[in-house]
C-alpha cells in the first residue's frame, strides 16, 4: 500500500474507503500493477465482530457473502472440510485457507445463489453475514428448500475521512474513488457533501447497484466494471488512470 497525502502537480491520486484490510489490499493490487500508482487509503467503514453460536444439531455448509464473516469463522469449532459456499475467489481463498471445503461462486450474491441451486447441498447451511445485507439470500435458499439459518456476524461502523483525504478533496487536482458498494457510495456522498470541493472526481463503481447514488449525486464521471470483483476493479482504476494522466 502506498499512502501519501503530498503529491506531484501532475498525479491523480486513487482514494480508497473500504475497510482498512480491504483498502490495503486493494491498494496493493493496483501499485502491483502500475508502479508509481499514488493511493492514499481512507477506511469510511470499520468492522465490529459479534458474537456468535454454532446452531446445535450439525451444519451442511456455510454461505460466505464477505471476506469479514471469516474473521468470526476462524474463532468458531467447525469441522474440518465443511463445505462452504463462498462469493468470490478472495473469501473462497481465505475459507480453503481454514480447512473449510470452499466452492467460488466467481462473482456477486446472485452467482452464488445460483451455486448453490445448482448444487442442491444437504441443509442446513449457516449463513454468516453483516448487518448490511442485499438480496434476501438466506429467504430466497429457504423458498427454494435449502435450509438456511441466517446469522449476524459483524457490523461495518461508519468512520470519518481522515485529514488527509479531506485536504486532498478540498484542493484543485484529480481523483479517482473506487465504489464497491450501494452503501459505501453513499457513506462516500455523505463525507462528501460538507466538503468544499475543489478536486475533479472520477468514480469507478463495482456494479450498476453501486453506481445508482452517484449518478444521483452528480460529482462526477462514473464507469462501471466489467465485472463484481476485485480484479475487475483494479483494471477499472488503471483505465481511468491512463486515461486521466493521457489526457
Amino acid at each position: 500500500m502506498v499512502r501519501q497525502s503530498r503529491l506531484p502537480d501532475d498525479s491523480v491520486l486513487v482514494l480508497v474507503t473500504r475497510p482498512a484490510a480491504d483498502a490495503a489490499r486493494f491498494a496493493a493490487m493496483l501499485v502491483q500493477a502500475r508502479r508509481g500508482t499514488c493511493v492514499l487509503t481512507s477506511p469510511l467503514l470499520a468492522p465490529s465482530l459479534l458474537p456468535v453460536h454454532v446452531p446445535p444439531g450439525g451444519l451442511g455448509g456455510l454461505v460466505l457473502t464477505s471476506g469479514t464473516a471469516l474473521e468470526v469463522v476462524a474463532g468458531l469449532d467447525l469441522p474440518p472440510g465443511l463445505p462452504a459456499f463462498c462469493v468470490g475467489p478472495r473469501t473462497a481463498e481465505r475459507a480453503a485457507a481454514l480447512g473449510l471445503a470452499a466452492q467460488n461462486a466467481g462473482g456477486d450474491a446472485e452467482a452464488l445463489l445460483a451455486l448453490i441451486l445448482r448444487l442442491r447441498p444437504q441443509g442446513p447451511l449457516w449463513h454468516l453475514h453483516g448487518a448490511e445485507t442485499r438480496g434476501n439470500l438466506s429467504e430466497r435458499l429457504n423458498s427454494a428448500g435449502i435450509e438456511t439459518i441466517s446469522t449476524v456476524c459483524y457490523r461495518q461502523e461508519a468512520q470519518p475521512l481522515s485529514p488527509e483525504a479531506v485536504q486532498a478533496l478540498v484542493r484543485p487536482g484529480r481523483i479517482v474513488l473506487p465504489v464497491f458498494s450501494p452503501r459505501s457510495a453513499q457513506l462516500l456522498l455523505a463525507a462528501l457533501a460538507p466538503l468544499g470541493l475543489r478536486a475533479t472526481l472520477e468514480f469507478a463503481a463495482i456494479s450498476e447497484a453501486s453506481a445508482a447514488p452517484l449518478h444521483a449525486a452528480g460529482l462526477g464521471a462514473i464507469t462501471v466494471a466489467d465485472r463484481p470483483d476485485g480484479p475487475a476493479m483494479r483494471d477499472c482504476v488503471l483505465r481511468l488512470l491512463d486515461r486521466a494522466e493521457s489526457g
